[in-house]
């Protein structure tokens, strides 16, 4: 073992402290499973932050893919809101109805729990036709 690892009780010192902002920072990578979804392993990790119960002072944050994926996550609720306005005013004026419009823009909730359901897996929409 000594022709290619060697022990040393010497202390030894970082070349670069890293930061980010003005703070010492320290970078994990991770890399996905084949078939675990980005959202599955950002849930992963934020729950394994929880139970470590980690000071005060020690933030974490994802950087790269997770952190455009979790920037995208908040736009969602702002672009449903939006498709939904456009799907509305285009059906007034196809049918120049409230209750027409009213009555197909009902049906949509039911739609896409049908279609979560089929696919298997929760929160995940199929794109295969029944």
């Amino acid at each position: 073992m000594s022709s290619f690892a060697r022990w040393s009780t010497q202390a030894t010192r970082p070349i670069a402290v890293n930061h980010q902002a003005l703070f010492p920072s320290v970078t994990l990578s991770f890399n996905l499973a084949p078939g675990v979804a980005l959202s599955e392993a950002v849930a992963a990790i934020d729950r394994a932050v929880a139970v470590l119960h980690v000071p005060g002072g020690l933030r974490a944050s994802f950087q790269g893919n997770a952190q455009a994926f979790q920037s995208s996550l908040r736009s969602v609720p702002l672009l449903i809101l939006a498709a939904l306005a456009v799907i509305y005013i285009i059906l007034g004026i196809l049918y120049e109805s409230f209750i027409h419009r009213l009555t197909i823009l009902s049906t949509l909730p039911p739609q896409a729990s049908v279609r979560c359901r089929s696919s298997g897996r929760p929160g995940r929409i199929s794109t295969r036709s029944p």
